[in-house]
């Protein structure tokens, strides 16, 4: 090997060396923060929140509004916002300009504004103007609560009796069904069924009940968790799926323990307003033992200020028998809306 060759390898090893040590090490990029997953057209978010019985987060906005603008940049970027809205909301974006007979019919006179409704239908919270990170994330908090089941103990003097029979009775049109007589705790029923056994995929379609979440998840172990629709057991009429062979078990041994009072109804929907709207199992309370669930959490909140009551005035009168004017004609409670007309819905 000649010196000249030697020297040009020599020299080309210098320059790689060279290259290597100067060129500069770039940080790995920075993953995108997330964003909301705004959807852009009304009607199809309300059927997908109505689908998913989740809250609608309708937010109303206009390319010539400052403060618009403001919020998107400085508050709709911020983790929190972000989390919550994709977590526990169908997000909707509007321009103002093209749904403004929407924007009318909410009352709006000013931008930004932000409309949350609560799968039953009702706008449990509205804001016009700027808003700041820590409001709006006590606002979404409030109008969809991290998914929760309060349990409370009949206050001192309160009735203790059971709510089961006296509630639930209202919907008892069909036989008992599950996998034995004694597992069904009550004589002179019929022995327990398992769906899957007995019913026709056809059959298995109806809505599943409690929002197709596993009850005895959610009344035992206070989380919800996605029943499988190959695991089923039929009460009373109502499809109840379940997230294991194991809970569908606990459920067949003591389904009193696990159904909710009156079909899942908000039971202070039906009182005050003779609305018999279904109930959200992300707003759930235990009371006397009982899964109770409710259209929002203002309405479960209302229930728990006199619990009491409420179960005492229901009555057991089937779905199609009742109306607001049986309601109205059903023993007050105290401080309802039944009391005063005037109360907006």
């Amino acid at each position: 090997m000649s010196c000249t060759s030697t020297a040009l390898r020599g020299s080309a090893l210098a320059a790689l060396l060279a290259s290597i040590l100067t060129t500069p090490i770039h940080a790995p990029r920075a993953q995108e923060p997330a964003s909301i997953a705004w959807r852009t057209d009304f009607e199809a978010a309300r059927a997908e929140a109505t689908a998913a019985r989740s809250p609608l987060w309708v937010q109303f906005t206009g390319s010539w509004c400052g403060y618009c603008v403001k919020m998107e940049r400085d508050v709709f970027s911020h983790p929190d916002i972000v989390k919550i809205g994709n977590e526990r909301f169908i997000p909707v974006k509007l321009q103002a300009d093209v749904y403004a007979e929407l924007a009318a019919a909410h009352g709006l006179e000013g931008l930004p504004a932000t409309v949350l409704i609560a799968p039953s239908g009702r706008v449990v919270a509205k804001n016009e103007g700027y808003i700041e990170v820590e409001e709006l994330a006590k606002m979404l908090a409030q109008a969809a609560p991290e998914p929760a089941i309060r349990v409370a103990e009949a206050r001192p003097g309160e009735s203790t009796k059971p709510v089961g029979d006296a509630v639930a009775a209202s919907s008892r049109t069909t036989t008992l069904k599950v996998a034995d007589r004694a597992a069904a705790g009550r004589p002179g029923k019929k022995p327990p069924l398992d769906v899957d056994a007995e019913r026709t995929q056809a059959e298995l379609q109806t809505r599943p009940a409690v929002g197709g979440f596993c009850p005895v998840a959610l009344v035992r172990d206070r989380t919800l968790i996605a029943g499988s629709d190959t695991i089923q057991a039929e009460f009373e009429g109502m499809i109840y799926r379940f997230s294991t062979a194991e809970r569908r078990a606990v459920f067949l041994a003591n389904p009193l323990r696990y159904v909710p009072v009156d079909r899942g109804r908000c039971s202070v929907r039906w009182i005050d307003d003779g609305e018999a709207i279904e109930g959200d199992p992300r707003c759930g309370a235990i009371y006397r033992d009982r899964l109770f669930l409710f259209a929002d959490a203002q309405s479960r909140d209302c229930f728990f200020s006199k619990a009491a009551r409420y179960c005492d005035a229901m009555s057991p009168r089937s779905p199609a028998e009742y109306s607001p004017k049986i309601a109205r004609n059903r023993p007050a409670i105290a401080g309802s809306n039944a009391q005063n007309p005037a109360v907006a819905r």
